[in-house]
């Protein structure tokens, strides 16, 4: 089984990434930006809005419009209100990701199983995975960017055809389309800086200021969506610049140091990933060591170039895990290739702890569920089904402990992820642990009545509410293009009494909208995600 697995590493990544994500992207509930992100795909097709975007109606610049056109397209064919179907894209794209960091890895000369586990790496690094759901449109413009580096250095290695030279500008003028310059300052900056000092550029300079041409090409066009935009709405396009320039150098503001602990977010291989920074350990015991300063050197770079940036957000990381993952996977190679003949007990004991834990945790992720039900109430077949994970616990610590065969104990951990999902998928779906739980499908509007939100614009609520949820204030109560009797809804973190703010109108409470499928007081219970509903008659 192994030999076929190695055998067929791009067909392994594809099948091992589907076979973990697919079953599951319902599990979690629509996030902030996730809801942001689907109503403005969801306005494409209903309005129109393909290349001014709009988010409840009004213009949403701050965000390129690639991911939402694929988005909207893959709505189209399976439903506009079909998250499954929506988050689809998503999952392809960190398929493509991990594909992308073994072809590259591959066009590096490593060899075709230590690029395998490169690429295994990364599509089960916590964060990368994450942002697929968090933050979904941060996935496709470094997955594009990772393409266009890989064809930058087949350029670089004199392979100079015009497949080569599109690949470069497309995938880079694709990147900036999904996420504006982001992608280019903290993935391929760092990237051309490390190769530079790892590989030098004595022996290929034509190659590489063709590079640098290429480069500008693809700026250029990535970046003919925001001329455009500021020519035709100025107004909205210059508050948003405005406004994203102000964050990013007052706005959720961290100290320098606030990234050094990036391998934390590899989440599964955070000792792996922390032992390959080790560079007077690695150096004497990596297959390549110019490939090995590469992915050191791009790792750093890329977290002092994050670091200088006033605003932080952890998930801001997510591009460091990609060259982070090729470093990680030196080490990998090394403790398979070195575990029974060559490596010291000291060299021993980090193995034999980070797959040891994750054999423990198969096997006692059954007791963890019963002791903390993270789903509510599981039902019997539930706590029958988890014999499967429990098994392959069994037989990777077996395989670590006895054989001491860490191959076979890296492959195993990917299986008890596959199988721990398929068991988890069919817990997950559907469950419900607050009791007030209350969708907009449960709620009975009044017909014909025009719906408000007031001071609200909560994403969540009007991804619920399925259509655009036009927003009121002080101004518009007195204004005579308001009619006489709606329906209005407050939200459930507002800190007004909107029986004050209503005056000249009386208002008779409908119902409550409850959107969090998690009792009140756990940690992921968002208020936000509630709304009074209020039926308004002027009087």
């Amino acid at each position: 089984m192994i030999k076929l697995i190695e055998k067929r590493p791009l067909v392994t990544i594809a099948l091992f990434t589907m076979a973990v994500l697919l079953p599951n992207l319902t599990a979690l509930e629509v996030g902030i930006m996730e809801a942001r992100n689907f109503i403005s795909a969801r306005e494409m097709l209903t309005e129109g809005n393909w290349i001014l975007t709009t988010l409840n109606g009004e213009a949403r610049y701050a965000k390129p419009p690639l991911p939402t056109w694929i988005t909207a397209i893959f709505g189209a064919f399976l439903g506009i209100d079909n998250v499954w179907g929506l988050r689809l894209p998503g999952a392809l794209m960190l398929m493509f990701l991990g594909i992308g960091v073994f072809t590259l890895s591959r066009k590096l000369s490593l060899s075709k199983t230590h690029s395998l586990y490169n690429g295994l790496i990364v599509v089960t690094s916590a964060f990368v995975v994450l942002v697929v759901f968090d933050a979904p449109w941060d996935i496709y413009a470094f997955t594009f960017m990772l393409w266009s580096i890989y064809y930058m250095v087949r350029w670089l290695q004199k392979d100079t055809t015009l497949g080569v030279a599109l690949g470069i500008i497309l995938f880079l003028a694709a990147a900036i389309l999904s996420k504006g310059p982001v992608a280019l300052y903290v993935l391929l900056l760092p990237f051309l800086m490390a190769y530079g000092i790892s590989f030098g550029i004595a022996k290929s300079q034509k190659q590489a200021f063709t590079v640098l041409g290429f480069i500008g090409i693809g700026v250029a066009l990535g970046f003919c969506w925001y001329i455009y935009v500021k020519y035709v709405d100025p107004i909205h396009f210059n508050r948003m610049t405005n406004k994203e320039t102000t964050n990013w150098s007052s706005y959720n503001v961290r100290p320098f140091y606030y990234y050094w602990n990036f391998f934390l977010q590899s989440g599964v291989w955070t000792l792996p990933a922390f032992l390959s920074l080790l560079y007077p350990y690695m150096r004497s015991r990596v297959n390549d060591l110019k490939v090995y300063q590469l992915s050191l050197l791009w790792t750093l770079l890329a977290v002092i170039l994050l670091s200088v940036i006033p605003e932080k957000k952890s998930r801001y990381l997510m591009p460091v895990l990609i060259p982070l993952a090729i470093n990680c996977g030196f080490y990998i190679e090394y403790i398979i290739r070195e575990f029974r003949q060559t490596a010291t007990w000291k060299e021993k004991v980090p193995v034999y702890v980070q797959f040891g834990l994750i054999g423990i945790v198969f096997i006692s992720f059954l007791v963890g569920l019963y002791l903390y039900p993270l789903f509510g109430e599981i039902p019997w077949y539930g706590y029958a089904l988890f014999v499967f994970p429990m098994g392959i616990g069994v037989i990777l610590l077996r395989s670590l402990f006895v054989f001491k065969n860490i191959r076979h104990v890296f492959y195993l951990t990917f299986v008890g992820m596959v199988i721990t999902g398929f068991v988890i998928s069919p817990i997950a779906q559907g469950q419900i642990t607050n009791g007030n739980y209350r969708p907009f499908s449960e709620i009975d509007l009044p017909p014909d009545l025009p719906v408000y939100g007031y001071e609200m614009a909560i994403p969540e609520l009007i991804w619920a509410y399925g259509d655009r949820l036009p927003s009121l204030d002080e101004s518009d109560l007195v204004s005579v293009k308001i009619p006489s009797e709606f329906v209005v809804l407050e939200c459930g973190i507002c800190d007004y009494m909107i029986e004050e703010e209503f005056v000249g109108y009386t208002l008779k409470l409908l119902d409550t909208v409850n959107l969090n499928k998690i009792a009140p007081g756990k940690k992921y219970y968002k208020y936000r995600k509630t709304a009074r509903v209020f039926l308004a008659k002027k009087r």
